[in-house]
């Protein structure tokens, strides 16, 4: 028996002074691989020494080494219990900072405390399944054969939200209360030849907490110019969710019912566009009322906001906003 152990400890010294230093080693991968029957070898030494010293029910938990003046650490995976709460957190802050995989991979290979890089895209990829039960997000075509646009339902955000502002830790809504929404949109330049259209929606019973942009909440998305034609067909997939919610509200999972009452407002150009409003030099150029633009600095005179119906070029996009 002794001999051979002396003999398989003659074999390995002669495999690893066959090897290249590991200093001189280019290649990521023959770092891995020496790496690996490193490891390996580490653990099957200890394990034997442990039986040999009868340590029974004993396990390698981890081994610390300083190669070449970088940490290496060693670690059983399967003796390695998932810290939820702060995977959650280190996705959240690779998302917000913009940490690339390959940044944290490089983060976490001088810092061996940190959580390894797969688990995180682990914990990435299950967070994103839960969100898309929760909250799907549907996939559109808007003025092209491909997909180039994506929404999703406000009624699911709402249930989310709802929860969380009438029964959470800060709670501001009170079973009863009016859920006062602001739908939003706006559009943007991205590149040289790329724009995006945006709608937006967020709870002005927050009060200045809705400034926050990570109180603003997207509904639709797409790629394209601010027109009528696409408006109009990015609207044709949310109005029956919005129809519904303006007449009937909307019951939380508690089976609480909650009125809702829309608002509106973004700038200019937009808004015309939602209400089919005619351009600013129109004679009726008025959003709220049908003012006349030779009238405009009559202070004298007065105007029902009552929405301008004499300037109207196309149908309203959001027809519940002029009851």
């Amino acid at each position: 028996m002794a001999k051979r152990r002396i003999n398989s400890d003659n074999q390995c010294q002669v495999q690893i002074q066959t090897n290249k230093p590991f200093h001189q080693l280019k290649s990521e991968s023959q770092k891995k691989k020496r790496l690996q029957t490193l490891a390996s070898d580490i653990y099957n030494r200890v394990e034997s020494a442990l039986n040999l010293h009868n340590f029974y029910d004993s396990k390698l938990a981890h081994v610390e080494l300083r190669v070449n003046g970088s940490p290496i650490r060693f670690q059983d995976i399967n003796l390695k219990k998932p810290n939820y709460k702060i995977l959650d957190s280190t996705v959240r802050a690779c998302d917000e900072l913009l940490v690339s995989r390959d940044g944290y991979r490089r983060l976490a290979a001088v810092m061996p405390e940190m959580e390894r890089e797969y688990e995180v895209e682990k914990c990435r990829h299950e967070i994103t399944k839960t969100m898309n039960d929760v909250i799907p997000v549907h996939t559109v075509q808007i003025n092209s054969l491909t997909p180039n646009g994506a929404y999703r339902l406000l009624k699911d955000i709402l249930n989310v939200l709802i929860s969380k502002l009438a029964y959470g830790d800060l709670a501001i809504l009170k079973v009863g209360d009016v859920v006062h929404v602001k739908l939003s949109g706006d559009g943007r330049q991205v590149g040289k030849h790329h724009n995006h259209v945006m709608f937006t929606a967020c709870i002005l019973n927050q009060h200045d907490a809705v400034l926050s942009p990570s109180n603003q909440h997207c509904i639709f998305l797409y790629s394209g110019i601010e027109q009528y034609e696409s408006l109009q067909q990015a609207f044709s997939f949310l109005i029956e969710d919005l129809l519904t919610l303006n007449t009937e509200g909307i019951t939380d999972s508690n089976n609480n019912h909650w009125p809702i009452e829309f608002w509106f407002g973004s700038d200019w150009k937009f808004m015309s566009l939602v209400l089919g409003i005619k351009g600013p030099t129109a004679v009726h150029f008025c959003l709220y009322c049908n003012c006349k633009n030779t009238d405009r600095w009559n202070m004298d005179l007065d105007y029902e906001n009552s929405c301008n119906t004499l300037g109207r070029k196309n149908s309203n996009l959001l027809p519940f906003l002029e009851n």
